[in-house]
């Protein structure tokens, strides 16, 4: 309703001055008065019609248009609040992005840290097991070298034993004589008994 009577107020600000001042001109004018009253009837017509039309308009658009205007700056405002959205997610992902490109440097040096101690540890235990590994060949090794020696000592002990009652043997059957022998047997069977 401002509306209308804005437009109605403007209509005869503008208009009412012009009809005045054709009215006064076309008083002046004896001859063509006539006519002239009939333009000025013409233009009142127009004038009133033209009136009529914008009212109308305004009457029948105003809720359409006032409608349309706020969804559509409803629509315009919710656009851009949905770009500014996506704009602070943009530029929170670049961020992110450019802090890890900053930082990469950084992890790759501390990757190639951890590998490098992880190296160091594995070959430390590589070098124990080895160790470990080289201590018990030397166990089995001298364990083996004495069960051998063992071996060796009663194979000899064994031989020289042999040896001995063979050299016992020879030096009896050549140094004891029948009387010698029958003094030995019958000491034996005395110890026997």
């Amino acid at each position: 309703m401002k509306r209308v009577k804005s437009c109605l107020l403007t209509f005869f600000i503008l208009y009412v001055p012009t009809f005045i001042f054709a009215a006064e001109e076309g008083g002046g004018h004896a001859g063509g008065g006539e006519a002239h009253n009939e333009e000025i009837k013409m233009l009142i017509f127009n004038a009133i019609n033209f009136i009529l039309l914008v009212a109308l308009l305004v009457v029948l658009l105003r809720k359409p248009l006032a409608k349309f205007l706020r969804e559509n700056s409803a629509n315009v405002a919710k656009d851009i609040e949905e770009a500014a959205k996506m704009r602070e997610e943009a530029q929170k992902r670049f961020d992110d992005l450019r802090q890890r490109m900053d930082r990469l440097d950084v992890e790759i040096s501390e990757i190639k840290g951890q590998l490098r101690k992880e190296g160091e540890i594995q070959g430390e235990r590589i070098l124990e097991r080895s160790r470990q590994a080289i201590e018990r060949i030397r166990e089995d090794a001298k364990f083996q070298a004495e069960q051998q020696v063992k071996m060796a000592r009663k194979t000899l002990q064994e031989e020289a034993a042999r040896l001995a009652v063979e050299a016992a043997e020879e030096i009896l059957k050549k140094s004891v004589n029948d009387k010698d022998h029958e003094r030995l047997v019958g000491q034996f069977l005395r110890e026997v008994k």
